[in-house]
């Protein structure tokens, strides 16, 4: 086995009660982290800050991988850009059916490989993975069967079973199964020889899911991207893909981008006199109109908020009511939102899995749970671990 290559600086490793030493990490909110991840039952929390692990907690559990969840998809789009350096996929707007001439036909021939990665395919999608992709013998053919419910391009819709399909792409761009590719192409350069991916009965690794480890490996993923895809003294992914990757993936979800999530400093959303013109002229019925209104001029401060401001307004049925009542008719945005600066970069995943990446303070924080019969979402997903890490060097933290 390869020796590991070293961290840009020397390691330091911290237990629950020792505040990372000689950083800006402020040391009241590292204790609040660290302290609200061992109530929510974590498994790892690994901080790196200027290059060097400065923070890495087992809480007494075992240090070997744990399922990264749909925090694989974030690894996979590095994949994919590595095979656009390599010229072995022409360009990420390059059509699907250039590797699968089946879909040189009808709709399916205008899907690219960034409708996969920005979840825009159109592709039928039924959220929970239990009902159709587990149970499916292969992934891959499942997403290449898929019906088209919208045209490319025009919806996001998050949707694992079309990230699937990405699996394939990579495999036969490189000639190597994905998960053999990353290893020879990613993992291995930063030093990673511990890794375990899930396949399908047909033996493909998944790509919205599945890959496992370790946290301080997970946490080299993020000090690649971190570096525009640089590690140490090598260049492994092209710093023009890691733009690309973060930018965002299409001009629906402003917050998505090629399979990476990205954070703002704040976010306000408001529905005024124009947008309510808007929807009258779009021919939304009055009814609905009406109803809206009933939050006019209200700034919301957060896509919860907004959610149960909607709820409120719309009712229960409020998805299926936007759907028909307001997309049907060309609004896909019924707030007018307003952006802060850029402040982070994450991969998430279920039951709470976590990097969130820092730029402007060289920081990158990696959270891990595994799935155990004890788990509780009310406690143990950590929704908040975005806004600690964002604490540990920002001047107004959350109340610990």
């Amino acid at each position: 086995m390869a020796s590991r290559p070293p961290l840009p600086k020397s390691l330091a490793v911290f237990g629950l009660k020792d505040p990372p030493a000689a950083t800006d990490i402020r040391s009241a909110e590292f204790d609040a982290l660290m302290r609200r991840a061992g109530e929510a039952h974590s498994d790892a929390v690994v901080i790196m800050k200027d290059g060097q692990i400065v923070a890495e907690e087992y809480f007494g559990r075992d240090r070997g991988p744990i399922e990264l969840m749909s925090c694989t998809k974030s690894i996979v789009s590095l994949g994919i850009g590595k095979l656009i350096d390599e010229g072995r996929i022409e360009a990420v707007d390059q059509p699907v059916h250039a590797f699968y001439p089946e879909w040189k036909q009808g709709a399916k021939k205008d899907i690219t490989v960034r409708h996969l990665l920005n979840h825009t395919s159109g592709l039928q999608n039924l959220p929970d993975t239990r009902i159709e992709i587990y149970p499916a013998p292969d992934s891959i053919k499942l997403s290449l069967a898929a019906e088209l419910t919208d045209p490319p391009g025009t919806r996001f819709s998050y949707n694992n079973k079309a990230v699937n399909l990405l699996s394939g792409i990579i495999e036969l761009a490189s000639g190597k199964r994905m998960d053999q590719y990353l290893k020879d192409a990613i993992f291995e350069p930063l030093g990673i020889f511990v890794y375990r991916w899930h396949l399908d009965a047909a033996g493909h690794p998944y790509a919205m899911a599945g890959c496992q480890l370790q946290a301080a490996d997970f946490a080299r993923i993020g000090q690649l991207v971190l570096g525009k895809g640089a590690w140490i003294d090598e260049r492994v992914i092209s710093a023009d893909w890691i733009e690309e990757m973060l930018k965002p993936g299409q001009d629906i979800n402003w917050r998505c981008g090629l399979l990476w999530w990205r954070h703002y400093a704040y976010e306000r959303a408001v529905i005024d006199g124009a947008k309510l013109e808007e929807f009258r002229l779009a021919g939304v019925a009055a009814e609905y109109v009406e109803k809206v209104a009933s939050l006019k001029d209200r700034v919301f401060e957060s896509e919860k908020q907004v959610v149960d401001a909607l709820d409120t307004a719309l009712g229960p049925e409020r998805v299926t009511v936007r759907e028909r009542e307001f997309a049907s008719k060309g609004v896909r945005q019924l707030f007018k939102w307003t952006v802060g600066e850029i402040d982070a970069f994450h991969a998430d995943g279920y039951l709470g899995q976590y990097m969130v990446i820092v730029p402007s303070h060289a920081l990158v924080a990696v959270r891990q749970v595994r799935s155990r019969e004890s788990y509780d979402f009310e406690t143990d997903q950590f929704p908040d671990f975005l806004d600690r890490v964002l604490a540990l060097v920002e001047t107004d933290p959350p109340v610990a």
